[in-house]
């Protein structure tokens, strides 16, 4: 049996011997192209996930495992920022050679390098109102970032690798998911009376964008092309009912009433499950490349 494993990687390495070398060049060009665009559709989310993680740990609600949470959320934003300067071998990142496409990453860091400070402070213990002010203002300028960065990854990158309508899908989805994780952050803000008089209403705001965003996802629309396969379909059918527990919670929130943290704990639970399937639906649109 060894020996058969051993015939079969000595094959493996022969194939990839004996292929042209412009075949192995556009094969690793492609991968890099794809993990690139699959990489920064999920930064958005992960700023999200941290910075209820670091309202979680402010609160003293789970403290040390949103501590860690946030901690392990910083750790992938940053590595991946990283890698989309200089490569990273394990993540399937080549160096990146463009210079508009450098440019617009190191905008990306700069507003990282602001952000990043108030969350590593917060889960450190320092729960001073400048920080926490500093990560509020932040939250959605780094997440907007993120997702502009995206998009222009699809469009620097998608022609050869995307077509245009699955590119609009692959934005709104990952945009699905880096609302599905602010939408907890709102919750969290609102349970232990931060973010000031004007949360209720945001979070209300980000109810109804889900809500439309879901049927938009699910049915199609001008805008953003219907599911183009079942797994698709199926993911997203299955996060659209753990979001109606999490909204259940969500929505008295929002209304300005209080929840027992057992129904906020309850509301975290299935909007990991949210989040899962969102992940999946944005893996199987991508089925085929």
């Amino acid at each position: 049996m060894m020996a058969i494993y051993r015939w079969l990687i000595l094959a493996v390495i022969g194939a990839a011997t004996l292929m042209p070398a412009s075949a192995r060049a556009s094969s690793a060009e492609e991968r890099n192209q794809i993990e690139r665009i699959k990489l920064s559709l999920r930064q958005a989310t992960l700023i999200q996930t941290m910075t209820s993680s670091a309202c979680l740990t402010m609160g003293g609600f789970d403290a040390k495992s949103a501590s860690n949470a946030a901690l392990d959320d910083l750790d992938t934003f940053k590595t991946v920022l990283a890698a989309f300067h200089a490569g990273h071998e394990w993540l399937g990142l080549l160096p990146e050679t463009d210079v508009a496409v450098l440019a617009q990453v190191s905008d990306v860091d700069a507003v990282w390098n602001r952000y990043r400070p108030a969350v590593e402070q917060l889960v450190a213990g320092d729960h001073h109102t400048v920080v926490i002010s500093q990560l509020l203002s932040q939250t959605a300028t780094i997440a907007e970032a993120s997702n502009a960065l995206a998009a222009a990854f699809i469009t620097h990158y998608g022609s050869q690798t995307v077509e245009r309508d699955l590119g609009r899908a692959l934005e709104e989805a990952a945009r699905h998911m880096m609302l599905s994780q602010r939408v907890v952050k709102e919750m969290c803000y609102a349970h232990f009376g931060l973010g000031g008089a004007d949360l209720p209403a945001e979070l209300r705001r980000t109810i109804q964008t889900l809500d439309a965003g879901f049927t938009e996802l699910s049915e199609g629309s001008p805008r953003v092309p219907a599911p183009p396969n079942a797994r698709v379909k199926r993911n997203l059918r299955t996060a659209a009912l753990f979001w109606d527990k999490v909204k259940s919670v969500a929505e008295p929130l929002a209304n300005g009433e209080t929840v027992t943290e057992a129904d906020l704990q309850k509301a975290l639970k299935m909007n990991k499950s949210v989040l899962k399937q969102l992940n999946q639906a944005l893996e199987s649109y991508l089925v085929g490349l």
